[in-house]
């Protein structure tokens, strides 16, 4: 059997490469589906088109395509017990709702997603393929919000082992990273019991956060702070983690350095990045190279070699109750999400003060700055400020009776 991967001219913007270039979990997705066909067995062929293919039992996929091992064993074995023409589908659910499925070239079954995955046995004639249907929900989490805000008991969060993505813009790619943190989690849950026995055993715990913090892998060369507390966590060569950090459920890179009080949780950071002092970040996506002092990031995307300064927000949410909407082919397409940050292109400098709005794109290799009118540049105060004089009171200075 052999996996035919078919050449694409995607290209995902504000970072303006092609998904098989850019990183899920610290890695190139076209690293990854090299390495995950060596794990299944399967002969991985590269074609510039379909006419390529041979006819013979075999997988076929676009290259801005990422699926998992267990989403893949499972397709290929209902596929094989079928003996016909089969394309992947996921049930609608809480995974496919947060992997913005309109942002994706996938046909829309009423119950189900069919994605452009496909099997064929040896022989088999270009027919409109079966659908292969999977359940991609593992366990759902449910984050707790006030009912103002979220309508339902909780938001939900979807921990899964057999995922599958078309990267075509974006929020594809966050959603990549962010379910794979996410599914070290389920990986955890799905464990033989023989294994959580010993990490039980290693804990003195039975408590699942106990259990989760033995959960952690370490890479050679470390400086992990005594009182810094990792869980559910994959740590690079060469990290530092700093006094009071929590790193829960993330994947940090080679070289990083994750300073004192640092809380990071459910997020991917890249190879030699700088994290400060007091920074929170959770869903949040942040590329190699990049400096961040700011306080707090959810559900947001920085790009390579970015800096995002103390000071600058973040912003996530809308007030109005109205879903979040993103540019897609040049169309406003609706995310289904009410939370979604934005997405920094790479080589971007963010400087203090500034505020970005909930799900917008900022285009790589430009520096943000607020206005002067907003900057102390010299001791005349001109623009917005005011001088209060020693002995004068505030509300004098302002006009105020």
């Amino acid at each position: 059997m052999r996996a035919y991967r078919i050449k694409t001219d995607q290209v995902i913007s504000p970072f303006n490469e092609h998904p098989r270039d850019l990183l899920v979990l610290n890695e190139k997705i076209g690293d990854y589906q090299e390495r995950l066909f060596k794990r299944l067995g399967i002969e991985l062929v590269t074609v510039d088109d379909a006419s390529k293919i041979e006819n013979e039992e075999r997988l076929n996929f676009f290259d801005h395509t990422y699926f998992t091992e267990g989403l893949a064993r499972q397709f290929i074995e209902e596929s094989r017990r079928s003996g016909r023409a089969t394309a992947c589908c996921l049930k609608k659910g809480t995974f496919t709702k947060r992997s913005v499925p309109g942002t994706m070239s996938v046909r829309d079954e009423q119950d189900s997603f069919r994605y452009q995955l496909h099997y064929y046995p040896a022989g088999a004639r270009p027919e409109d393929p079966s659908s292969v249907l999977i359940d991609p929900d593992g366990t759902i989490a449910k984050i707790r919000f006030p009912k103002h805000m979220v309508e339902e008991v909780g938001y939900e969060v979807p921990l899964s082992t057999k995922r599958l993505i078309q990267i075509e813009h974006w929020c594809n790619l966050w959603a990549c990273n962010v379910s794979g943190v996410l599914g070290v989690a389920q990986e955890l849950l799905e464990s033989p019991k023989s294994k959580l026995l010993g990490m039980a055993l290693r804990a003195r715990s039975t408590n699942k956060w106990s259990v989760s913090s033995k959960n952690v892998k370490i890479g050679e060369g470390c400086d992990i702070h005594p009182k810094a507390y990792l869980e559910n966590a994959i740590i690079g060569d060469g990290v530092e983690v700093g006094a009071g950090s929590v790193v829960r459920g993330a994947v940090i890179g080679d070289e990083t350095v994750i300073a004192d009080s640092v809380n990071i949780n459910y997020s991917v950071i890249g190879d030699h990045c700088n994290i400060r002092e007091g920074t929170c970040m959770q869903f949040t996506v942040i590329y190699p190279g990049s400096f961040s002092s700011c306080r707090f990031m959810n559900v947001s995307f920085v790009g390579r070699n970015c800096f995002v300064g103390d000071g600058v927000v973040l912003t996530d949410f809308r007030f109005d109750g109205e879903t979040l909407k993103v540019m897609h082919k040049g169309k406003k397409v609706d995310t289904g999400s009410i939370f979604l940050g934005p997405c920094i292109g790479h080589g971007t400098y963010i400087g203090s003060g500034v505020v970005v709005g909930p799900a917008r794109e900022v285009r790589g290799g430009v520096r943000v700055v607020i206005g002067n009118d907003r900057l102390l540049l010299s001791d005349r105060m001109e623009g917005d400020f005011r001088i209060i004089e020693p002995g004068e009171s505030y509300r004098k200075s302002r006009g105020i009776d």
